[in-house]
């Protein structure tokens, strides 16, 4: 099997990356239970540019149990604007 590399990562990134504007979030599942991380953000692309960021960040406050959640990124109906977990703490 072939070896994925960061340009493998970017472009599928690309190929998905939504251009409507609205109100994105970094979100996580951990065994059902599903988290609004980060955002929200104006465009689904600044989104997917902060995923590493707030993984990293929340390795420390979940003592590493975050590694092995499931991540991604969500578009919430355009007049949801709550704060991600992240943006309320201040951590991002």
């Amino acid at each position: 099997m072939p070896a994925i590399t960061e340009s493998h990562v970017q472009a599928q990134a690309k190929a998905v990356c939504s251009l409507e504007p609205g109100s994105y979030y970094i979100s996580a599942t951990d065994a059902g239970r599903f988290f609004l991380v980060a955002g929200p953000y104006p465009t689904h692309r600044e989104a997917l540019a902060n995923v590493d960021r707030a993984k990293t960040i929340t390795e420390f406050s979940t003592e590493g149990r975050s590694y092995f959640w499931f991540w991604g990124t969500t578009r919430m109906a355009d007049d949801y604007t709550a704060p991600g977990v992240l943006n309320r703490h201040g951590a991002i």
